[in-house]
């Protein structure tokens, strides 16, 4: 017997019941060099240029990261796609949906260690407080996730809910923060810009 409407959204993720959709573009195909920035900047340290510390081991960190960051995306994407397709079919398959919120964990985390660490290299804040940018709400999402426990102690759970973030329709969702499916890509177009420019550093960094 298929659950109720009510006791998925409040036994399984918030507001479940009404998720059936997500236009989350795919980025798969944004840069072709995307799973290799961070091997570019191996070989070009090695061949051409090298990168005095510390700002070697940012950049090194950040490209990492940057890669996660696109291959989260895209893993995250198609198992939430395989997620509506069965909501479309009549059935929730839980277990893909958990699959999919892990992933797109995985894309905060990776995202807003990329901001981090470039903050880092330029010796600038990521964001400023209740500035509204995505940096800010990537690291509210990020720092509820890490810090589940204290989520729960101080009340920053839906009060019938069961997750800090969840999916909807418009994107990812905490109490008071809405990251839309749209920016999502326009993290990874941001992400992808800079780390273009760092793969193959000028020769006046080193």
């Amino acid at each position: 017997m298929p659950l109720s409407d009510y006791a998925v959204d409040r036994w399984v993720a918030p507001r479940l019941s009404e998720f059936t959709s997500a236009d989350i573009p795919d980025m798969s195909r944004y840069d072709d060099r995307s799973a290799h920035w961070l091997q570019n900047f191996i070989l070009n340290s090695i061949v051409r240029v090298s990168v005095e510390s510390p700002y070697r081991q940012y950049i090194f960190n950040l490209l990492r990261r940057s890669v996660d960051c696109f291959r989260e995306h895209d893993l995250a994407r198609a198992a939430t796609g395989r997620y509506l397709e069965g909501v479309g079919a009549q059935r929730r398959d839980f277990a893909e949906y958990f699959l999919a919120l892990h992933h797109w964990e995985g894309f905060l985390s990776a995202v807003w260690h990329v901001h981090a660490v470039f903050g880092k290299l330029v010796d600038e804040k990521p964001y400023e407080r209740n500035d509204g940018s995505l940096a800010e709400s990537v690291n509210h999402m990020y720092n509820r996730l890490k810090h589940a426990d204290s989520a729960i102690e101080h009340g920053q759970l839906p009060s019938d809910g069961t997750l800090p973030v969840w999916l909807s329709n418009e994107g990812l969702v905490s109490v008071d923060h809405l990251l839309r499916w749209r920016q999502t890509a326009e993290i990874l177009e941001e992400i992808a810009g800079v780390a273009r420019l760092l793969e193959n550093p000028p020769a006046e960094s080193a």
